[in-house]
């Protein structure tokens, strides 16, 4: 997964090179596709600080070149001193990591906490020995948050692909059947916008900020104004004669992607010039 640097306190404290996304200027020891190339890169990756990195999910898509892998919303918790780029996670760890993100119904990713304690509150005994079937299932299916194991963590370096995980865990030797709805929340969030780099001007787009939430939330790449001439797509302004770059679309493209969970043929929403 390929992290973008676009804090200026981190430009200074990194020992950063800038390729302002120019695929001549990647290094021989960086693997990405055109459409993740980065603003910056490390001059010495061997050199950088390891990142502990936590977020809402595993996802896969064939951009990443992490075997395909990223998470989706990471963040930065913690710079790891205790490890170094030998040391932080390997390709077959991540790759472990997300299979069992998929084997587990109830995985999320989480902050390193030392404590075990119960998402729900457990359901009161009921005075009757023998409790029914229902019950049971719903007591089983209440999931412990894991402590901070360091065997149940990941860690790499600051270019490399996933930083620190914590597995949500849960006792499932009397489990019944996974239901339905559990399989529904592993992948809570579609990739219908993942490769398409979007440019929205600044006036003439009603409810913007809702837009450009689910647009970035299912995967999009937003440009601001001065990196509009790397647009994939363009939604025209009202003021606005021709696209800055890309294909001029209508601002429907998008909404009638979000709301039927798949991306839609530009064809029908190309606009007309």
């Amino acid at each position: 997964m390929n992290i973008i640097f676009l804090a200026n306190k981190k430009k200074k404290e990194l020992d950063m090179v800038k390729i302002s996304k120019d695929a001549s200027k990647v290094p021989s020891w960086l693997n990405c596709t055109k459409t993740m190339i980065p603003d910056f890169v490390a001059r010495d990756p061997k050199a950088q600080p390891v990142w502990e990195i936590t977020g809402a999910e595993f996802t896969k898509h064939e951009v990443h070149t992490a075997s395909g892998i990223s998470v989706r919303f990471p963040r930065v918790t913690r710079i790891r001193s205790d490890k170094d780029w030998e040391t932080a996670t390997s390709l077959p760890e991540l790759q472990n990591l997300y299979k069992l993100s998929k084997d587990t119904s109830d995985f999320t990713l989480a902050s390193t906490s030392t404590v075990s304690s119960p998402v729900t509150s457990p359901r009161k005994r009921p005075a009757t020995p023998q409790q029914s079937p229902r019950k049971k299932r719903a007591n089983a299916s209440s999931p412990t948050i894991s402590g901070g194991d360091e065997d149940s963590t990941a860690t790499t370096a600051a270019k490399g692909n996933i930083k620190r995980t914590t597995v949500v865990t849960r006792d499932t030797s009397n489990d019944a059947p996974p239901q339905k709805k559990a399989r529904d929340l592993k992948n809570p969030l579609p990739d219908i916008f993942v490769g398409v780099k979007l440019f929205l001007p600044e006036e003439g787009v009603a409810n913007r900020d809702v837009l450009e939430r689910y647009f970035v939330a299912y995967g999009g790449d937003l440009l601001k104004g001065n990196n509009a001439d790397e647009a994939t797509h363009t939604v025209m302004g009202t003021n606005q004669d021709e696209p800055l770059a890309g294909t001029a679309v209508d601002v429907s493209w998008l909404w009638d992607s979000i709301k039927l969970q798949k991306l839609q043929l530009v064809k029908h929403y190309t606009k007309k010039l």
